[in-house]
C-alpha cells in the first residue's frame, strides 16, 4: 500500500532483503535480477512459484549478486537505487491514495554458477525478516510571494502579475 503524492520526484528506492542461506561451492556467485511488476493492481503471490516469469515486468531492473563464503548470511541486503525503475510505475499509475507494488526477482542462470543460489525470506516465514520497500521522494511546493509591494504615498506601485489579487 504505497502512497506517494502526485507530482513528487522519486529520489531513492531500495528493497531490503533478508538472506539466510547461499548454496553452492566456495566462491560461486548467485545473481538475481529485481524488477517491479508493471501493473496498477498486481496480484498477491499465492506460492513461491506463482507465475513470476509470466508477470509483466518493468523494463528496468537491478542486480543482487551474492557470493558463497564472501557474503555474510542471516543479514539484510539492500538493492542499489531503483528510483529509475520505480519511476516507470509512478509515471503510469496513481499512488496518491495508496496502491500495491509487487517485486519480481529472477535468477539469471547465464551469470550465476549452475549450483549457486540464495534464499530470501518472505513475510510468511517471519514478519521481522520480511522484505522492506524504502521510497524517498521530494514534493515541489509553490512558494507564496511574501515580498511587500513598493509604495508611493501609501499606494502600491508597479504592475501585478496577471491573475494576482489583493489589497495590501
Amino acid at each position: 500500500n504505497v502512497t506517494i503524492p502526485k507530482g513528487a520526484t522519486i529520489e531513492d528506492v531500495r528493497i531490503q532483503l533478508y538472506v539466510p542461506y547461499i548454496s553452492g561451492t566456495s566462491g560461486q556467485t548467485a545473481a538475481t535480477q529485481i524488477y517491479f511488476e508493471n501493473s496498477a493492481n498486481p496480484q498477491n503471490y499465492a506460492s513461491a512459484t506463482f507465475a513470476r516469469r509470466d508477470r509483466s515486468r518493468t523494463s528496468g531492473f537491478v542486480w543482487l549478486n551474492l557470493t558463497r563464503d564472501f557474503s555474510p548470511l542471516n543479514v539484510f541486503y539492500n538493492t542499489s537505487n531503483m528510483a529509475s525503475v520505480f519511476q516507470e510505475l509512478y509515471s503510469l499509475y496513481n499512488y496518491e491514495s495508496g496502491a500495491p507494488v509487487a517485486v519480481i526477482h529472477l535468477a539469471n542462470l547465464t551469470t550465476t554458477s549452475p549450483d549457486a543460489a540464495f534464499n530470501l525470506e518472505t513475510y510468511d516465514s517471519n514478519p521481522l525478516k520480511a522484505p522492506k520497500l524504502y521510497i524517498a521522494y521530494t514534493i515541489v511546493t509553490s512558494t507564496k510571494d511574501t515580498t511587500p509591494p513598493q509604495r508611493l504615498s501609501g499606494l502600491p506601485t508597479g504592475n501585478l502579475t496577471s491573475g494576482t489579487t489583493g489589497t495590501n
